[in-house]
């Protein structure tokens, strides 16, 4: 279900199944986060319910992670992922936060 980096996780969602594995991995993880990149692929920004991710979002910033969604879908807007960092591409995303790691160590 997920890439590892030394530094990150990446987590492909296509399923509910995968979503569902999500959350409850996010729910172990969050007393120590990682940075995240969660890439949801084509269609299953569908079965996505952001409101779920966006506890997660706060508990991430307030741990100061990063906490990314990366959505190539244009029928996912910015307005309904709230505060939540959404990206269109994995490799955008990974710069993305590796920019953020670059700001926290200044």
């Amino acid at each position: 279900m997920n890439s590892q980096n030394p530094n990150f996780k990446i987590i492909p969602i296509e399923s509910l199944e995968d979503f569902n594995l999500l959350i409850d991995s996010l729910d172990k993880n969050k007393d120590n986060p990682n940075d995240l990149i969660v890439d949801i692929k084509s269609e299953s920004w569908q079965i996505i319910d952001l409101k779920k991710i966006h506890h997660y979002n706060i508990i991430w910033k307030k741990e100061n992670k990063s906490f990314i969604l990366v959505s190539s879908n244009m029928k996912m807007k910015k307005k309904d992922a709230q505060e939540i960092v959404l990206i269109r591409s994995l490799e955008e995303a990974i710069d993305y936060l590796h920019m953020e790691e670059l700001i926290r160590k200044t």
